[in-house]
């Protein structure tokens, strides 16, 4: 999640509304075969934050392109944003987070889902569960690198449907 509009240092960020995820849409589809449905649920007055935009086109890019990896058979991908508030009860659980309002970016599928063992190590660089050949293990790790580069918080959820 990214505090909107707080981080003062950067080189290429600026005040930008993440419901550009609209045009990233286009290419993300692309990148994901015909029986992926791609569904974009986008907050329409969403608050601004100050971003790279190739930063978040490249997160939606690896998290998508990952979620497409893991349902082989077709699936759905949902891309979320949302304006939120997190308050003092979800701050005092999650050290790295003052309470505050906050514009989410969520990306979820309905794939095999991941084992906890696995879990414990998405974000390790080189670490992948796909074959040889097939995978550099540098997609979440990215994710992460960029998120916590920001100076934001990632976090992630397993939920199986």
């Amino acid at each position: 999640m990214a505090r909107a509009a707080s981080n003062p240092f950067s080189l290429r960020r600026r005040i930008v509304s993440l419901s550009s995820a609209r045009e990233t849409h286009k290419l993300l589809r692309r990148v994901i075969p015909g029986n992926i449905d791609l569904v974009p649920v986008l907050e329409p007055n969403l608050q601004h934050v100050k971003v790279d935009p190739a930063q978040i086109q490249q997160i939606l890019i690896n998290l998508v392109v990952n979620a497409r990896d893991a349902m082989p058979q077709g699936g759905k991908v949902v891309i979320e944003t949302a304006n939120v508030e997190l308050d003092e009860e979800y701050a005092g659980r999650h050290i790295e987070v003052q309470p505050g309002h906050y514009v989410m970016l969520a990306v979820s599928d309905n794939g095999s889902g991941i084992d906890e063992p696995t879990q414990a190590r998405i974000f390790e660089p080189f670490f992948t569960t796909k074959q040889e050949g097939k995978g550099t293990g540098l997609g979440l790790s990215t994710v992460y690198g960029i998120v916590r580069q920001s100076g934001r918080k990632s976090s992630y959820q397993f939920v199986t449907f």
